[in-house]
Order: structure tokens, then C-alpha cells, then sequence
């Protein structure tokens, strides 16, 4: 269900155990301590979805997912967290099939409701434009879709929720393979 062997080990579940026992603090029923801070943990989490001002939902977020979960300067989006939006200028000139797929994914071009993502997250993977600094050594920037096409994200119009995962991409003389990463339950 999670890959081959050798792609994965028990470390992450051993961590896990690590959260469970930060739940108990004392000697008498360890089960009910258990129970009652998962209990809070998911009020807390409710509480973060349905809070409207924004520093309170943030306070709640990080109370939920941990000071390193959520990586700085993330906004929310449908579906997705964008990192560094950026609004498109009415300057900016579209190639026509750009603004031809605009129109058949969005049923408009609207330039004011569009932008330019270069970065984001989606399912807990990060995934890259190519225009993005960071993809300069590696390939960060093709993409499994929901559908099981790949798409090299690369002046491209994508909808978000449409992106599953980044894929492992292997170049040889005559072929490109590309594979999804056997172990998407570990992270580092």
C-alpha cells in the first residue's frame, strides 16, 4: 500500500508513538488522556476552519500544525497554499494560447481575477513552476495530475485542484521516464 520496502521504514510510526505519549500526563488511564487531548486537538482544528479573522485563525493553525508544518509567507487558497502570489500586471502579455486555455478553464479572462503562482502546496507536497529559483539542480516542476497525465508546469495554465503530486523524472539517451515517489508517507 505504501511502496516497496525498502522505500520506507518504521521511523515514522515510532514518531507517532512520540505524539501519543506526549498526550499522557499522569499515571491513572492513559487511555482517556489519549482520548480527551486527540478530542481537543480536532475542537482546536475545527475552530481554526470556521474562525473569520484571520489572526485568530493563524493562532489556531499554529496550534494545530506545529511551528515547522507551515512554511512562512503561505497563503490559502482553493484547494491549495500559494507562496508568493503575484497579481498580474495589465502590461503583461499573454501568448494566445494561454489566454485561449484562460478562457476554456476559468470561462473568462478576466485579468484581475488571475495570478501568478511560482509555488505551492497541495495533497502535502510542494510543487514548483520551473520559473521558480529553487528548481535550478533538480526537477521540481513535473507533476502527476488528477487525471494521470504529467505536466511540466512551465508558463502553463493549471487549475490547482487538478495537481496531485510531483513526479521522479529519469532521462536516458532515447527515453524520459517519470514515476510517482513509491513513499509519499515518510517526509524529511
Amino acid at each position: 500500500m505504501w511502496g516497496p520496502l525498502w522505500a520506507w521504514s518504521c521511523f515514522v510510526f515510532g514518531s507517532f508513538n512520540g505524539e501519543i505519549k506526549k498526550c499522557i500526563h499522569g499515571t491513572g488511564n492513559a487511555c482517556r488522556q489519549i482520548f480527551w487531548s486527540l478530542q481537543c486537538q480536532k475542537k482546536v482544528e475545527a475552530m481554526a476552519v470556521q474562525c473569520k479573522e484571520d489572526q485568530l485563525r493563524d493562532f489556531y493553525q499554529c496550534m494545530t500544525e506545529g511551528s515547522n508544518a507551515r512554511q512562512k509567507g503561505g497563503e490559502d487558497a482553493y484547494q491549495c497554499v500559494v507562496f508568493t502570489p503575484a497579481k498580474i500586471k495589465k502590461t503583461f502579455n499573454f501568448s494566445n494560447n494561454v489566454k485561449e486555455e484562460l478562457v476554456r478553464l476559468c470561462g473568462t479572462y478576466d485579468i484581475n481575477n488571475l495570478m501568478i503562482v511560482k509555488k505551492i502546496s497541495r495533497n502535502g507536497f510542494l510543487m514548483f513552476s520551473k520559473q521558480c529559483s529553487r528548481v535550478v539542480k533538480r526537477n521540481s516542476y513535473t507533476i502527476k495530475m488528477v487525471d494521470n497525465t504529467i505536466v511540466n508546469v512551465e508558463n502553463t495554465v493549471v487549475r490547482a485542484e487538478l495537481l496531485q503530486e510531483p513526479v521522479i523524472v529519469v532521462k536516458t539517451e532515447s527515453k524520459i521516464c517519470c514515476g510517482v515517489i513509491p513513499n509519499n508517507v515518510e517526509r524529511d
